[in-house]
């Protein structure tokens, strides 16, 4: 028996070196972190919910604010997906809580089903961010000042390209309270797309003209993605006049984005501006304008100004 084991080995030998990888291995994070978390959803749909529906209301309540600090500490990917599990696997409860619950109910639920999109997967998972879009939609006509900024929320966060637009444009351009105009502009940044954004052009001039310097700031930053003649026009009419520090930061960079030449004489002005939010706007929309960049002094710039 001895030489017919020798003699099978090397072939056993080869076998193993031939289903060896010959290079290092190489793993996306990003797939990576998108399969675990598809994963987990997957698990949490398939069991019985281990919270009824007033303590995953409870939660939510207190989850949403520290997924806001999170985010703006820029670490708030963890959170985000303990919270759209928690969500999506209470959805229907969080969607009769948002149509039929009592005010501080509604305004929790408004919020959170802004988290209900279960991204691609192959597993067959069915994401319910469409109904949660429907019923926020149907919301944009409440009275309720407070539950219409959270209604909004809902929809920034959700950023669904089929989200109607002239409800969220007369929200925009028509309503008294400035917070509630401030988010309309953060909603309609995250549902616009390249074929649609012409059909918002109107309302985003109106906005970069309100009296409210958050709403002003939000649609600079909607028109920097979606530049158009007319409100690279308009930018350049506002801009001289604008007196706050950050919304003459996001309309330098607006005009950067357009590479609008005729912003040039402005942007070298705001070089100077002992407001650092202001220079380094302008220096980067400078960049984008001419394709080089000549430091932080004006005068390294004066020779390319039409």
């Amino acid at each position: 028996m001895r030489p017919k084991l020798i003699a099978g080995l090397p072939l056993l030998v080869l076998f193993a070196c031939s289903s060896t990888p010959s290079g290092p291995i190489t793993v996306n994070p990003e797939q990576a972190a998108h399969d675990d978390f598809v994963q987990r959803l997957a698990e949490a749909l398939r069991r019985p919910p281990e919270e009824d529906a007033p303590t995953a209301l409870n939660t939510l309540e207190h989850l949403l604010p520290a997924w806001q600090a999170d985010q703006r500490r820029g670490r708030a990917a963890p959170l985000e997906n303990i919270l759209t599990i928690k969500v999506v696997s209470h959805f229907d409860d969080v969607l009769l809580a948002f149509q039929t619950g009592t005010r501080e109910r509604r305004l929790v639920a408004a919020w959170a089903l802004g988290f209900s999109r279960v991204p691609e997967n192959d597993l067959g998972l069915v994401s319910p961010h469409p109904a949660a879009r429907d019923a926020l939609v149907s919301a944009l006509r409440e009275p309720d000042d407070e539950l219409l900024r959270n209604v909004l929320l809902g929809l920034w966060k959700l950023g669904d390209e089929e989200t109607p637009l002239p409800p969220l444009m007369d929200v925009l351009v028509q309503h008294h309270d400035p917070d509630v105009r401030a988010n309309a502009a953060l909603a309609l940044g995250t549902v616009l797309r390249p074929a649609t954004a012409a059909a918002a052009g109107d309302a985003l001039l109106v906005a970069l003209g309100d009296a409210e310097p958050k709403v002003r700031v939000h649609a600079a930053t909607v028109v920097r993605r979606f530049p158009s003649p007319a409100a690279t026009q308009r930018l350049l009419a506002l801009l001289p006049a604008e007196q706050t520090p950050l919304v003459r930061a996001a309309m330098a960079t607006a005009l950067g984005a357009a590479r609008e030449r005729q912003a040039a004489p402005e942007l070298v002005d705001m070089l100077g501006s002992p407001r650092e939010i202001e220079a380094l706007a302008a220096r980067d929309a400078l960049v984008e304008i001419f394709g080089q960049d000549r430091g932080p002094n004006a005068s390294d710039w004066e020779a390319l100004l039409p």
